[in-house]
């Protein structure tokens, strides 16, 4: 908190006005998403999986529809770091009970304001803990050393993933599926020899 606390003084030293707001009513939401839609695809554009956010109109109609039924529901929340009234980074994430999830955030580099991703990410993690939020998935990356997630000091918990076709056929499919994916997975690490 201390370093984004910083690297706004900084950014404002340079002439930069430095504004982070933070939006759960659905109309707020839904606009501030269709900036992350182009925030996102800029950044990410050829960028594998990632991408898949922004990818499409199709993509982006089903976020569209859900974040917004989310957003009615007061489970939605989108931050935006601004920098001289143009946004730097944008956060969407959600808040359900007492867990709050970070689903996806991008950031613009190149502006006054160092670290602008971090200052969202802070600004979520107060909001979602301000609405209650006990537990705080980070998603992918929140491990890493050093990465901007780590000044949380995240908790590693396992978990379970659940995934169900529509038929037996389907069901079949994604089971061989997660079974090749895994045996990859054991032939990439295992060790060489020398």
């Amino acid at each position: 908190m201390r370093e984004a606390a910083y690297e706004r003084r900084r950014a404002q030293r340079l002439g930069a006005n430095v504004n982070v707001t933070v939006v759960h009513d659905a109309e707020a939401v839904g606009a501030g998403l269709e900036r992350l839609f182009q925030l996102h695809g800029h950044r990410w554009r050829g960028r594998d999986e990632v991408a898949r956010f922004s990818a499409s109109e199709d993509l982006r109609a089903w976020y569209r529809t859900t974040v917004r039924a989310m957003a009615v529901r007061g489970e939605a929340r989108l931050v935006e770091v601004l920098e001289d009234r143009d946004v730097v980074a944008s956060l969407l994430g959600f808040v359900v009970g007492p867990g709050a999830l970070l689903h996806t955030t991008a950031v613009r580099p190149g502006g006054r304001l160092n670290s602008a991703g971090h200052a969202a990410l802070l600004a979520f993690a107060q909001t979602a803990q301000q609405a209650g939020a006990q537990v705080l998935d980070l998603g992918r990356g929140s491990g890493e050393l050093g990465g901007p997630k780590a000044d949380l000091a995240p908790t590693r918990t396992p978990f379970a993933g659940l995934l169900a076709g529509r038929s037996w056929l389907t069901q079949r499919l994604l089971q061989a599926h997660l079974a090749l994916e895994v045996k990859s997975r054991a032939f990439w690490r295992r060790p060489t020899e020398v």
